[in-house]
């Protein structure tokens, strides 16, 4: 397996807003997801803003083109004086208004890699794709819209027959691969009703992970996601309890 010769002790982890995260690392960043919520349409939201004024490497990721997900504002970050280079999920090809030379489009199966990073698209259960990451030790996930997606109030016995195997089979395809994970960002949205964190236990319980960060709720469903925490100290990762958009952690490689 491809490594970098970086060896960053610790990250700083911000959480952007619904599924948007920075991981800031000693020599680069890498942004994944980023939504800009309407209050900041016709401006910098001032975390960007510190993040791209950072004398570093910044990678922009998106997993799918849902538009809580790709934000066409980040294009406009490619006129500023930084250094960016941009991973889409090939769906996001069709939805771009012009063609940039800094462009990397990636679908279940392909990788990237440069002296900083290395990414691993996998599957997903909606649109688009997941996201490995390795930067120096660290091996990082975001799951992007990979869930475990049904309405058990709502859809037929088949259909959550039909959502279950899907997500199994592509959780059984990064279990493989990914038997341990540093961090991982995977939803754990309430409007799916009773078992909104189905998907998040079966991916614990089939992968050991050091770090979990929720993501995928709306605004304001701070409260939602505490109810994970217990869960998540049974598979023995610890939970970052977001309190607010744009709230931070520092995660170190050997623990908190």
């Amino acid at each position: 397996m491809w490594k970098s010769d970086l060896q960053d002790e610790r990250i700083k982890v911000t959480y952007l807003f619904h599924s948007g995260v920075s991981l800031e690392f000693a020599g680069c960043i890498v942004i994944i997801d980023y939504y800009q919520p309407a209050d900041f349409a016709e401006i910098l939201h001032p975390e960007v803003e510190r993040l791209l004024r950072k004398q570093k490497k910044i990678y922009v990721l998106v997993s799918h083109a849902h538009s809580d997900h790709f934000d066409p504002i980040i294009l406009a970050w490619s006129k500023l004086p930084c250094d960016i280079t941009y991973i889409f999920s090939e769906d996001i090809r069709r939805q771009l208004p012009f063609q940039m030379s800094v462009q990397h489009f990636m679908k279940k199966g392909d990788t990237y890699q440069d002296d900083c990073l290395f990414v691993r698209a996998y599957g997903s259960t909606d649109q688009g794709v997941s996201f490995y990451l390795e930067v120096g030790a660290w091996k990082l996930f975001h799951a992007g819209d990979l869930n475990n997606w049904h309405w058990n109030e709502e859809s037929t016995e088949e259909e959550i027959e039909q959502s279950e195997s899907d997500f199994l089979r592509e959780l059984a395809d990064i279990e493989e691969n990914c038997p341990e994970l540093d961090l991982v960002c995977f939803p754990i949205d309430r409007r799916l009703g009773k078992d909104y964190m189905r998907g998040a236990e079966q991916f614990l319980s089939r992968i050991r992970v050091h770090y979990f960060i929720p993501i995928h709720f709306t605004s304001g469903g701070f409260s939602s996601i505490a109810a994970f925490r217990p869960i998540a100290a049974c598979y023995g990762a610890t939970f970052w309890e977001i309190k607010k958009e744009c709230d931070n952690i520092i995660i170190n490689k050997t623990g908190t």
